[in-house]
This record gives C-alpha cells, sequence and structure tokens, in this order.
C-alpha cells in the first residue's frame, strides 16, 4: 500500500508489514491511515510538509499517514481529538505537519480537507503513538545559557527572532541549540533553526506530543525537560527555545512559569506587534510571573520609531531581529555577564 509520510510522523517506526485496526477509543498521538477525499488545492491547508520539511500536496483519493491531535489556533481553527472512531468516520486535515482531528470551529473563509478514517496503525495488536518514540530526559551535567523566546500573542516574530539570534551567536563561534516547547507539532520552525546554524533543532513532536493544547503542567514540564537536557547534553553555549502563542495563552503562561524551568535562570526575550504590546507584557510578565526580559524584539521593532517608543514605554531595549541580529546577540551576551 502506498501512503504518504507527514512530518508528525517522522519518528515513528512502522511495523515491517502494515496492520490497522478499523476501530476504537482515541489517544493523542494515535498514529492513523486517512484517505483524502478532496484535493488540498481546494482547501485552506493547501500542503502537508515532509520530515525533511518539503511541502507535500494532496489530491483526493491520496491516503496519508496522519497522527491524532487537538489544535489550538484563534486565527484559524480550533480542532479536538475524536473520542472513537471507525472504519469510514470522517475528520480533517488539522495543520501542515499532517496532524488530524475534528474541527470544531474555523476562520470564515477556511474550507476544510476531508479525511476518511480508515484504521490505527498497530504494531502486534496494540495501537502505536508517538509517545513511544519520544527523548528521553538526559542528565545534564554542565548548564548552558539559557535563552527563551516569548510573545505577546501570535505571529509576533518568535521564530524569526529565535532564527536569527541563534545564526548570530553561531557566527560568533557558539554552539547553540534550538527548540520550539508548545504549539502543534511542526518541522517549519525547527527548519528555520537548522538553517541558520542550530547544531541540534527539536520540537514536541520530539517529546512525543503532537500539540501542546489542554496538556497538564506535568506534561509541558515533561516536553521542556526532553527537548532541554538533550541539548545539554551536547555541551552547547546556549540553548534557545521558543514558546508558542502568547503570554496570557494557558500553556505558555504554565510553562514560563513552571518551577523546573525557571531553575535553570533563562533570560526572556519579548516579541510585540507594537508600543502597547510591549508596555501591556511587561506588565503582565512582572506581575504574574516577576520576569523582566532582557530585550524586546518581534514586529513592533522593525522600524525605528516602532523601536524608540517600545524603549520609552518599557525602559527595554529594543531590537529588529533581522537587521540588528549582531547588535542583538551583543545585548544578549552581556547579559550573561
Amino acid at each position: 500500500m502506498d501512503f504518504k509520510i507527514p512530518a508528525a510522523a517522522k519518528n515513528v517506526k512502522l511495523p515491517e508489514e502494515m496492520e490497522l485496526m478499523k476501530e476504537g477509543d482515541c489517544e493523542k498521538g494515535d498514529v492513523v491511515l486517512v484517505r483524502c477525499l478532496n484535493s488540498s488545492e481546494n482547501a485552506f491547508l493547501k500542503y502537508v510538509r515532509s520530515p525533511d520539511n518539503k511541502k507535500i500536496p494532496l489530491k483526493n483519493g491520496d491516503i496519508l499517514l496522519s497522527v491524532l491531535s487537538d489544535r489550538y489556533a484563534t486565527r484559524v481553527l480550533h480542532g479536538v481529538v475524536p473520542k472513537h472512531l471507525k472504519e469510514g468516520d470522517i475528520i480533517d486535515l488539522l495543520q501542515q505537519g499532517g496532524e488530524s482531528g475534528i474541527i470544531k470551529s474555523t476562520r470564515a473563509d477556511f474550507v476544510k480537507l476531508k479525511l476518511e478514517f480508515m484504521g490505527f496503525v498497530v504494531d502486534r495488536g496494540k495501537k502505536i503513538n508517538i509517545r513511544q518514540f519520544a527523548l528521553p530526559v538526559k542528565d545534564v551535567k554542565k548548564n548552558p545559557g539559557l535563552i527563551i523566546v516569548i510573545g505577546v500573542n501570535m505571529e509576533s516574530g518568535k521564530t524569526t527572532t529565535t532564527s536569527e539570534l541563534c545564526g548570530a551567536l553561531v557566527k560568533r563561534g557558539h554552539k547553540v541549540g534550538c527548540g520550539k516547547l508548545t504549539g502543534i507539532g511542526s518541522v517549519f520552525d525547527t527548519g528555520c533553526y537548522s538553517a541558520k546554524g542550530a547544531f541540534r533543532s527539536y520540537g514536541i513532536l520530539d517529546a512525543g506530543y503532537p500539540s501542546s493544547e489542554n496538556l497538564s503542567e506535568e506534561e509541558l514540564e515533561d516536553i521542556f525537560l526532553r527537548i532541554f537536557t538533550n541539548l545539554a547534553a551536547e555541551n552547547p553555549d546556549f540553548v534557545l527555545l521558543e514558546i508558542a502563542d502568547g503570554i496570557l495563552q494557558r500553556e505558555t503562561a504554565i510553562l514560563i512559569g513552571n518551577k523546573t524551568l525557571r531553575k535553570y535562570k533563562p533570560k526572556f526575550i519579548l516579541n510585540c506587534y507594537d508600543g502597547l504590546g510591549a508596555y501591556g507584557g511587561k506588565l503582565v510578565l512582572k506581575k504574574r510571573h516577576n520576569i523582566a526580559p532582557v530585550l524586546i524584539s518581534g514586529m513592533g521593532a522593525i522600524t525605528d520609531v516602532g523601536r524608540k517608543e517600545m524603549k520609552e514605554l518599557t525602559d527595554i531595549e529594543a531590537f529588529d531581529s533581522k537587521t540588528q541580529s549582531e547588535k542583538m546577540a551583543n545585548f544578549i551576551l552581556k547579559s550573561f555577564d
């Protein structure tokens, strides 16, 4: 049987012969086989990404290996893992990583890519789940400099800041590892880090989770430890970690306040859209988490006037990560002195 393998299933080790369980209860991370019922050309999600970050268009009738997941994306959709599936049930593509579930709500112009459930992929009678292939937690003998990139909301420039800072530090001869701790599993962000010279880039898929929505603090801490300790075990100078969404979003707020994460004394970079976001973000971080960002970056910092406004409102230096990555790196390095 020919089928396409997306990024969400990149760590899955399939049995030599594909076996399917045609009906059963569902868990986040279950690996399933589905058949496309329409073309991605006519859907909002135009493709899925392969494990090596290439775009794979889908046609009606294509068979896809997928991973059951939730998805929380306020500007796109809200999807959930179904409780139970049987052969022939219809579910939806949730993200370009290849995750699937049931869409509960979408933006007005969203056209779904419908998927027919064919069965759970099983090995010796047991369902395969991506948790089985998670990175182990490792001992950390020497703590690297930990930098965590956060934002006041989605699409504020966090991935760009993380990637550009990584590149600037690498140019200075530093060994840098990167990771993304929350959101929905994707290889796009980790691919951006690797392209800028990160010696290793991990995401939540590598920690055994397809998404971070509705996870407990214990599970979120587990993601952090699996990603951070595997990067730190390779003796880098710095580890850069991106946290998705905004600082008021549930999972993000839980994670940045987590005692285990804070034990490693991270430096926080706040990404903002404008002066109001910078002003409010500083207040929220101080009041709720006793965090003072080292610097500000993001969409609001791409112009001189934007950086000046944010500095005046917060008394925190602001840098455009694309044009001022060298200055930003110098500034963050001095904060570790």
